[in-house]
């Protein structure tokens, strides 16, 4: 699934620049899930375009030995903070359009009181719109329980690592403990859970029996 988001270009203003000194200046930033990695500059060139289907939008993608990049700018680099995406495509559902920048404000506005870094981008239609407001939070691999980081170390690794989990009616009240329980507890708080992804877990087995017997389904 492809989804256009409002994530800025993560890269300078100079890199930029020099990144389209060629006769197309057109070009993005790629999120890749549930790969949690990111493109930080995809030019709309033939070499880039080649290299980005080759190696990580095929049915089996090769990320274990990839051909190198064609240029530094498709160097990929791992995703360490959690994302939260919401689907805020006004014309393909108002529900969306309404619900999905009082989201945004309302991570945004979460993110500075805990404090807890996070990344929150708008993005395009996902599909589910009846279950607007529509949230997919991205936890990376490795990432530390908030409450388990000190010194330094990592104390406890969140059981959600690796995971992205789909969340639906989700309306602003919702926000505060979806960043406390979810993001810094680990917990998915099952009265607003449609599913998910274990990036680990990929092949065989039940997704929700996994969630459940792990203990971190909040009902």
């Amino acid at each position: 699934m492809i989804s256009n988001s409002s994530f800025p270009p993560p890269i300078s203003q100079q890199d930029h620049n020099r990144a389209i000194e060629s006769h197309d200046p057109k070009s993005t930033s790629l999120l890749l899930f549930p790969h949690f990695l990111r493109l930080p500059q995809v030019l709309n060139t033939k070499s880039h375009l080649d290299h980005l289907a080759d190696t990580y939008l095929g049915s089996t993608p090769n990320l274990d030995t990839p051909s190198p990049p064609p240029d530094r700018f498709l160097q990929p680099r791992p995703i360490t903070k959690p994302v939260i995406l919401i689907c805020s495509h006004n014309s393909r559902d108002r529900r969306c359009g309404i619900f999905g920048p009082l989201l945004h404000h309302e991570f945004l506005q979460q993110s500075l009181k805990k404090p807890v870094e996070l990344e929150v981008g708008m993005i395009s239609h996902i599909g589910g719109h009846a279950f607007a407001g529509n949230v997919i939070v991205y936890v990376p691999p490795g990432y530390c329980l908030e409450d388990s980081v000190g010194g330094g170390d990592c104390g406890r690794i969140s059981p959600l690592a690796g995971m992205g989990i789909w969340y639906g009616r989700v309306e602003p009240k919702h926000v505060q403990g979806i960043v406390e329980e979810t993001v810094r507890k680990g917990q998915i708080l099952g009265e607003l859970w449609r599913g998910g992804l274990d990036a680990r877990k990929s092949n065989g087995g039940d997704w929700r029996e996994r969630v459940v017997g792990a203990g971190i389904l909040r009902i």
